[in-house]
């Protein structure tokens, strides 16, 4: 019989197909590890519930994947306000919070991080609606929630629906302007909107894309 035609012994047959279950039951044992996580956030029980107070992306690196149907943010604005600073004002510490220069890159890569990491533990099926509005900044209207919306896309998530937000609160000395000078050079709108968009986490199939795809009529 020739080297081509040789075939292994049974003795030899048997620890290749032991060797390759050990192999298998290794890979299977691996999946169950957990990296054990320090948590850098504080936690308090409230009723059935609890409040968690931490940076956000601490926070949701410690929950469990799918476990969320839904979720509801509003990010910052780039730098429509200095949080540290405002935090000062409202205690009396300062009279009055200045505005900071923010990297854009920066401001996409913070919240790209965040949302790819809140994508993991809702649920397939699930939905997030994030608030989110343009920002003025040096002479400057930054279109943020159009770019938001096709950052989201490529994280993963499925674009469903935009809300149109009209904050009457938020009116100002502009208004009216348009009316009192009905000229194309005196265009200067009130910004009184914000968005509401609505997004949704694919899931395997179409037909479990709603939440209740396994409960029953009756339930």
């Amino acid at each position: 019989m020739s080297k081509a035609q040789t075939t292994a012994s049974p003795k030899r047959q048997l620890n290749k197909s032991h060797s390759a279950r050990t192999k298998v039951t290794r890979e299977a044992r691996a999946e169950y590890i957990v990296t054990p996580r320090v948590k850098k956030f504080s936690e308090c029980v409230l009723g059935l519930g609890k409040f968690t107070q931490g940076d956000c992306l601490d926070v949701l690196d410690n929950l469990p994947a799918d476990e969320f149907v839904l979720a509801f943010t509003s990010p910052p604005y780039l730098n429509a306000i200095n949080y540290s600073q405002h935090i000062d004002k409202i205690k009396g510490q300062v009279d009055y919070w200045r505005r900071e220069d923010v990297s854009y890159d920066e401001y996409r890569q913070f919240l790209i991080d965040r949302f790819t990491a809140l994508l993991r533990v809702v649920k397939p099926g699930g939905y997030n609606i994030v608030n989110i509005s343009p920002v003025g900044w040096n002479g400057e209207r930054v279109a943020l929630p159009f770019h938001f919306v096709s950052w989201m896309e490529q994280i993963g998530w499925k674009f469903k629906e935009d809300i149109v937000w009209e904050k009457s609160i938020a009116r100002d000395r502009r208004s009216g302007v348009l009316l009192q000078h009905p000229y194309p050079g005196y265009y200067y709108p009130s910004l009184v909107s914000e968005y509401v968009f609505v997004f949704q986490k694919p899931a395997a199939k179409k037909d479990r894309e709603n939440i209740y795809w396994n409960r029953s009529a009756e339930e």
